[in-house]
């Protein structure tokens, strides 16, 4: 864990691509087709993690954990937050993101 703390990034020079979706973590550059998405810290991992298993639904735990500082404590809620900012800022194309009832959200590259 320390290692993973002090060392380069696990996510360091990955791009994951989803449809029109391309999220570059060593750039820290998502993009929507041809339109660059302005997003913060946080909600940058978060569309990553998604962008990186599109397809497959991600529970909320496992959202928070791989996208929260290590040793400090994260509202759940705050993860709602950071959704809704995502779709709001892909407009219609926010649909990609699907919440799953009970257990999390997922992203459709084909919607």
């Amino acid at each position: 864990a320390v290692l993973r703390r002090t060392g380069p990034s696990a996510n360091a020079g990955k791009i994951a691509k989803a449809g029109p979706l391309l999220v570059d973590s060593e750039k820290r550059q998502a993009k929507l087709g041809a339109k660059e998405l302005q997003l913060q810290p946080r909600e940058f991992e978060v569309l990553y993690l998604l962008a990186a298993h599109a397809g497959k639904t991600l529970s909320r735990d496992f959202i928070i954990e791989h996208t929260s500082s290590y040793g400090q404590a994260v509202a759940t809620r705050s993860l709602d937050t950071h959704i809704k900012n995502l779709r709001r800022k892909m407009g219609a194309k926010g649909e990609m993101i699907r919440t799953v009832p009970k257990v999390g959200y997922r992203l459709d590259p084909e919607r």
